[in-house]
């Protein structure tokens, strides 16, 4: 890449450090590589972050959240089981609401305490991110999360595997 393809650019527009590292193994000047790609609407984010500090700061919902692909490599299969698991052995009063569909819609966990919403554009996520704590993604493999990166810019505590780029 470097011999033969370098010379056709002038910059790499990337999403995260990871990637920034990358390009400058391909040979991309540090100056010369951009990042934001891939994004979260900030802004809105943001605006959920300020709307509900005061709230959660008195009082912490015990709801986990997962926004992503109902998929295998999002890891949701084993989620689900391990929620459940860990909810019913300690007793827990803890939630785990999910947004999103894919091939595993039809074979969703039901359980009294998982909630499935399916498919949210980003402006129907509001209520959601008020009601729940923390963010979950269990990804096996995970390039760049862009529900990570909203999340994160609403203020949302995070456990995150580290098969996560972002």
């Amino acid at each position: 890449f470097k011999i033969k393809y370098l010379k056709l650019f002038d910059a790499a527009w990337v999403p995260g450090y990871k990637q920034r590292e990358y390009a400058q193994h391909l040979g991309f000047d540090f100056n010369n590589i951009y990042d934001g790609i891939y994004s979260c609407n900030n802004k809105l984010f943001n605006k959920y972050y300020l709307e509900n500090i005061e709230s959660k700061t008195k009082f912490f919902p015990k709801k986990l959240l997962f926004v992503g692909r109902y998929i295998e490599i999002k890891g949701i299969k084993e989620l689900w089981i391990n929620f459940v698991e860990i909810i019913e052995e300690f007793n827990l009063d803890w939630e785990l609401w999910c947004v999103g569909t894919g091939d595993l819609w039809d074979k969703r966990m039901i359980h009294s305490s998982i909630k499935h919403f399916g498919f949210l554009q980003p402006e129907e996520l509001k209520d959601v991110i008020r009601q729940t704590g923390i963010y979950v993604l269990p990804s096996k493999y995970e390039p760049w999360g862009v529900s990570l990166h909203e999340m994160v810019t609403a203020g949302m505590p995070v456990l995150a595997s580290d098969n996560v780029g972002s």
